[in-house]
């Protein structure tokens, strides 16, 4: 990742931008995120996420009523996936992304919940359902934002509190 994983993202990104929101070839793509997701430290691979734009893509594709079932599922994966690799750093990562779309981070959290919850339903291979209740799990017992991982984003982050709370309440 450290040598290619810019240049990866970059055309990831790409792909997701160009390809139609109902397709297969957006089902490959967003396996390969998942997979990126799962072989990759959240410290290595979160700024990749959030300067390439994949991360609000995701975020964003949770929201098109128009998309199928099983491409919103995909979209859930990847966000479970980060969940599960490092609850404080999904918490981060959400809070970095709102500070570059110059958006509050507490409403950027509670809609990416929302759709979270909204979303579940659509889930339907064991698998996936497994890792986004896990992920859900995870959530609710995290404590706080953790401030020591290396991509720190670049805001105070003493809101932890108020964003755990409105995870809490989603539930």
């Amino acid at each position: 990742m450290q040598s290619h994983g810019e240049h990866l993202c970059r055309a990831i990104a790409h792909a997701l931008s160009v390809s139609s929101k109902n397709s297969d070839s957006i089902l490959r793509i967003l396996s390969t995120v998942a997979l990126l997701v799962r072989l990759t430290p959240l410290n290595a691979l979160a700024p990749l996420l959030i300067q390439s734009g994949i991360f609000q893509h995701v975020i964003n594709a949770l929201e098109d009523d128009k998309a199928s079932g099983l491409i919103l599922a995909a979209y859930l994966e990847i966000l479970a996936r980060i969940i599960l690799a490092e609850p404080n750093g999904f918490l981060q990562i959400v809070h970095e992304s709102a500070r570059v779309q110059h958006k509050d981070a507490h409403r950027t959290l509670e809609e990416t919940l929302d759709a979270f919850w909204r979303n579940f339903d659509y889930v339907g291979e064991a698998r996936r359902r497994k890792a986004v209740a896990m992920a859900a799990g995870a959530l609710l017992t995290t404590v706080g934002v953790d401030t020591s991982l290396p991509w720190r984003p670049h805001t105070d982050l003493k809101g932890s509190s108020t964003m755990l709370g409105a995870i809490r309440r989603r539930v």
